[in-house]
């Protein structure tokens, strides 16, 4: 069952066998694979995803009825379009076929608004020389050349343009899949309904506050709200508390001007009120403000002091998460903790917890290094990947906060991109140091990868935290001596 209601298969990888031959140790058309499943499963959080690919069949197979049933039941169709593929008759029946079939079904070739056939180019064949099927589409290229009439060959993975020429692939099969319903399965035990407060807001956000509102209820959340109407200082406070320990997060939205006061209390205002009551609960908070809010410029000055120490203070023992941004990134931040709430297992925690964060240029590594500590049972997790920079920074606060050790992949990436983790590692250390929680995090490891020059770009850093260096820029695979390293310098290696 895969990802997309109606399917066994999400995608349906047509190639022709001649284009993934060994070539310098090098399969391309595994490494293609292999890539794109990482890139979905692990960085975009598709675990339910499913490919398809006849890695086991061969050039003279025969096109069979377990080919046919394949296409029938796979939702998209990725055609690596090469030389070869056109020259392929049995890729351009695999082709043939998905378009006819489906073309008959309800829905046709459409999935929504998008189609379901993507062509990714593996050499610059014109548009004119393209079959049938493929006609309207702009295809992906993953090709080297730049001027019509030029060939061109496969982008290879330790090409900087492999990873950029890949997540528009990515980013394409995403539109889709956030666009379906995902299959229902009956569950081993009744999933978690979310309760979600939604605190009072100023009177310019209330459109907005009503949006997310009916768009919560449209993802199976329970929200609480109405609190007030009009209550008296200590009603209105017992009410909150007695709401905060329902629920599994309250979400405050706050604007440029503090809200409506308080019946009896006229110093302070209801949506001041349910943040800094908030603050004081260990229920999980996110606190909102518009991108475009210049907090410098509000006349209250209560509240812009309060705003200014959510923003940039020290949170001590607050548990929250802070995002400037849009309405649909609230949205979208929204969505994901609900996933995480649901996904809470009841069952034995694992005994390591590791995260692993990359840029696009290293990722490839990074998903070599995550498949060998799984290996040794230790539950790995990656920074979830997002178009959106803020969404991206936030995953990554977050789970830090969880997590026992933090590996930082350094190769061919901006040495200003690895002093931005560490200073937020170290952030998010300082804001621990005073809580009444245990530390977490205990190392940040930066694994350098060819491209870094076997160096660390760090000037001096505050003793908060340890920080640890794996030298592995001399070799483009994973090598077993620095990942035992890793494992024996902490005990990582599970005990189970």
């Amino acid at each position: 069952m895969g990802h997309i209601a109606g399917y066994d298969f999400d995608l349906f990888i047509s190639y022709s066998h001649n284009d993934n031959v060994e070539l310098n140790r090098h399969r391309w058309v595994d490494e293609f694979h292999e890539a794109l499943a990482n890139w979905l499963v692990k960085r975009r959080s598709y675990d339910k995803l499913t490919i398809w690919r006849d890695d086991q069949l061969h050039g003279n197979t025969a096109f069979d009825v377990a080919i046919e049933n394949r296409l029938k039941s796979s939702a998209l169709f990725l055609a690596l379009y090469s030389r070869n593929y056109q020259k392929s008759e049995y890729c351009q029946r695999e082709l043939d076929f998905f378009h006819r079939y489906h073309a008959d079904r309800p829905g046709g070739l459409l999935l929504g608004e998008e189609r379901r056939i993507l062509p990714v180019l593996l050499n610059n064949i014109p548009f004119r020389d393209w079959p049938k099927p493929m006609e309207g589409s702009f295809g992906f290229p993953m090709h080297s050349s730049h001027q019509e009439g030029i060939l061109g060959d496969f982008t290879t993975t330790n090409d900087d343009n492999f990873n950029k020429q890949l997540g528009k692939i990515v980013d394409a099969i995403e539109a889709i899949l956030l666009k379906q319903p995902t299959p229902q399965s009956t569950p081993a035990h009744t999933e978690k309904r979310v309760q979600i407060f939604l605190a009072e807001t100023e009177d310019g956000l209330r459109k907005q506050r009503k949006r997310l509102k009916e768009d919560l209820k449209s993802k199976d959340a329970e929200v609480l709200d109405g609190i007030p109407p009009p209550d008296t200082y200590a009603d209105h406070r017992a009410k909150i508390l007695s709401v905060m320990e329902q629920v599994d997060l309250s979400v405050h939205m706050l604007g440029s001007w503090p809200g409506r006061d308080i019946t009896d209390q006229e110093d302070t205002t209801y949506p001041i009120e349910q943040v800094e009551i908030a603050l004081t609960c260990k229920t999980p908070k996110i606190i909102w403000v518009p991108t475009d809010l210049k907090i410098e410029t509000i006349e209250d000055k209560a509240y812009k002091k309060l705003l200014q120490r959510l923003e940039t203070g020290t949170r001590e023992n607050m548990q929250f998460d802070f995002l400037r941004g849009s309405p649909s990134q609230l949205s979208d931040v929204l969505l994901q903790k609900q996933q995480e709430i649901r996904s809470v297992s009841h069952d034995s925690v694992p005994e390591h917890r590791v995260l692993i964060d990359t840029h696009q240029k290293d990722q490839s590594h990074a998903y070599q290094l995550a498949n060998v500590l799984s290996q040794q049972g230790l539950d790995v997790d990656f920074n979830q990947d997002s178009r959106d920079p803020l969404i991206s920074l936030a995953n990554f606060e977050r789970t830090l906060r969880e997590v026992e050790q933090l590996i930082l992949m350094f190769g061919k990436v901006t040495p200003e991109w690895l002093q931005g983790r560490i200073r937020k590692a170290l952030k998010v250390v300082a804001e621990q140091f005073d809580s009444d929680k245990p530390l977490a995090l205990e190392t940040v490891w930066v694994f350098l990868l060819p491209g870094s020059n076997g160096k660390l770009p760090l000037g001096k850093l505050p003793p908060l935290l340890r920080i640890d260096v794996l030298d592995n820029s001399y070799s483009d695979s994973i090598e077993p001596a620095v990942v035992s390293k890793l494992l024996q310098t902490h005990g990582l290696v599970s005990s189970s």
